[in-house]
């Protein structure tokens, strides 16, 4: 829009540098009203261009207005205050990022990279000081968890210059990868323990019964006299 109102020399009605001349009398000279009829008309087509960018909702904010520049005033007010709150919630949602136990490593980058850039991008709209990368960088090296703690020494030891966003999304990545590569090695040493205690005890108990088997073998029972069994498993018990 900008450009459009520099091609047809509309800046300053815009900006409101070239105020409207007053109202020039009956008996005004031909400069003063033409100057009086340029200025509506320039006002006139300013004003169109504006009204034709605008869809329905928009354009109900402007009704009232009188000049083009009035227009411009409103929609900037209305639109600055938008774009202000849109840079303070990215600014909370950029601090606040935390790394949690269900997201890999390299979708929490990429998330937290995506609120970065529609950061920046605010405030270049805004033409503030955008974020260097560091920013970005030092943000998510402090929101990790307590497994990347040693991983913080060794990254302060690489020179700045080397420091990049893809650099420490490599590494992070293949801290994350050996440390689920120890978790299932951890776990698979869990299982076969477990299966070998079981497998123990399952043993034990055969032995057991082949003691007691074989001890049965040896000895008579109380109530019927007869080696194999014992008393209280004799047939002769169980029908008297």
């Amino acid at each position: 829009m900008s450009m459009l109102f520099e091609q047809y020399d509309l800046v300053s009605i815009v900006d409101g540098t070239r105020p409207c001349p007053p109202q020039p009398p009956t008996i005004a000279t031909a400069d003063v009203v033409k100057e009086f009829k340029a200025w509506k008309s320039d006002n006139g087509r300013a004003a169109n261009y504006i009204m034709s960018a605008l869809n329905k909702q928009n354009a109900e904010l402007v009704l009232s207005c009188t000049t083009a520049h009035e227009c411009w005033q409103k929609l900037c007010s209305r639109f600055e205050r938008s774009s202000t709150q849109r840079r303070d919630m990215l600014f909370q949602q950029f601090f606040k990022a935390e790394h949690n136990k269900i997201e890999d490593v390299a979708s929490y980058i990429a998330r937290i990279q995506k609120i970065f850039i529609d950061l920046n991008s605010e405030l270049q709209k805004q033409h503030r000081n955008t974020l260097d990368e560091s920013v970005l960088i030092g943000r998510i090296t402090s929101s990790l968890g307590t497994e990347y703690n040693e991983f913080q020494n060794v990254w302060e030891v690489i020179p700045e210059e080397q420091q990049t966003i893809n650099l420490l999304t490599e590494k992070l990545c293949a801290i994350e990868l050996r440390n689920r590569s120890t978790i299932v090695s951890q776990s698979e040493a869990v299982v076969f323990e477990a299966k070998s205690t079981a497998g123990k005890k399952n043993n034990d108990l055969q032995v057991r019964n082949k003691r007691i088997q074989a001890l049965k073998q040896k000895t008579k029972c109380a109530i019927c006299h007869v080696k194999g069994h014992w008393a209280k498993e004799c047939q002769k018990n169980k029908t008297s």
